[in-house]
């Protein structure tokens, strides 16, 4: 008898007050003081009251990767929400740390296995789908380069979010030295695809998308540091 091929499990949605988050509610507050000092960040938004108004409704955030915390960093940014983010499978590998990232709403990606990459693609959509919001990095890697820069895109971003109907808001972020390594982040207004879209989904059209919101991220970066060198 051929045995039964393993099916995906299934992104359950969980309430509000639910034992699922206790941990990650825990862990939260429980570092807050320290991500504070750590971090330090500064935020500034193009559009406040739209952009809070969509992340409270639910959407997937995108920036730059700078450095190893960036996650972190959008998690405190966005305290008000809980912040679900996708990470490398490598950091699950142990069984301490996939309990501890899972915990902390993180959900593993493997870019050179096709079926995990597929696996990830359908919890990022599930929970974008729920009202959730989640952070993701286009660019695919961090950048550790001296000088502030941003990356080619990666379509799969957009592509989830279409998907999925969810809004992207786009952010900036940029780590000041001299000052403590400060982090900066610039919060973009919110980003329908769909309004970008003038025929249909195909690789052509979403590779002009997301060169699009690589373009209005390029634009939030000259913006911000033109303000900041002038201080």
């Amino acid at each position: 008898m051929k045995k039964k091929e393993k099916q995906p499990k299934k992104y359950k949605k969980h309430r509000t007050f639910s034992i699922y988050w206790l941990f990650y509610d825990h862990c939260r507050w429980l570092f807050a003081p320290f991500a504070a000092l750590l971090f330090r960040t500064r935020k500034t938004y193009v559009d406040k009251k739209a952009t809070i108004a969509q992340i409270k409704k639910g959407a997937m955030i995108i920036s730059n990767h700078i450095s190893f915390y960036d996650a972190l960093v959008l998690q405190y940014a966005f305290w008000y929400r809980r912040v679900h983010s996708m990470m490398l499978d490598t950091a699950f590998q142990t069984k301490i740390g996939s309990l501890f990232f899972r915990g902390i709403n993180c959900f593993p990606v493997n870019p050179n296995n096709l079926n995990s990459s597929f696996a990830s693609m359908r919890q990022c959509i599930a929970r974008l789908q729920y009202g959730y919001v989640v952070a993701m990095f286009p660019e695919g890697h961090i950048n550790f380069s001296s000088q502030p820069e941003i990356k080619e895109f990666q379509s799969g971003s957009v592509l989830m979010a279409l998907q999925a109907k969810s809004f992207i808001i786009p952010c900036f972020l940029y780590r000041q030295k001299g000052k403590f390594h400060r982090f900066h982040l610039c919060i973009g207004k919110p980003f329908n695809p769909y309004d970008y879209f003038t025929g249909p989904i195909n690789i052509q059209n979403l590779q002009l998308v997301t060169q699009e919101l690589h373009n209005i991220e390029l634009r939030m970066q000259k913006e911000y540091l033109e303000k900041v060198s002038k201080k």
